[in-house]
């Protein structure tokens, strides 16, 4: 009988221990609903483009007036990156001008779509 009250109260032990563990993760209850976006910048010999911004966009209306209607700004680190984070899925759309070799500007721009839980990343380079 001591045996079988022993066994059971590891037994009981074991069930609390993995019910606790699981029940307390509220991790495990979040649904992700937004992405995030990386844009890495390049020049026309790959170089990053350190210290220029890059203008986001969230819908095509806004990247094709005249003037644009940008939705943020990010300014490049020293690796030329930029990133958003917690953005709605969707499209967007994004530019950045830099001073080329020739001293002359140029545009890159490009769009992408962020899909919940997803972390996008993008190279802009001529």
């Amino acid at each position: 009988m001591k045996r079988f009250l022993f066994q059971l109260s590891i037994l009981i032990g074991i069930v609390v221990l993995f019910s606790t563990t699981s029940c307390n993760n509220d991790d495990d209850l979040l649904i992700q609903t937004t992405g995030n976006l990386i844009i890495n910048a390049r020049d026309g010999r790959g170089l990053s483009i350190v210290g220029e911004t890059v203008y986001l966009y969230d819908n095509s209306a806004d990247f094709n007036a005249s003037p644009r209607r940008y939705m943020s700004t990010r300014r490049t680190d020293n690796s030329g990156q930029v990133r958003w984070i917690n953005l709605t899925p969707g499209i967007y759309y994004f530019d950045l001008d830099f001073e080329n070799q020739a001293g002359g500007f140029t545009r890159l721009s490009g769009s992408t779509r962020i899909e919940a839980g997803i972390e996008t990343t993008v190279t802009l380079s001529p």
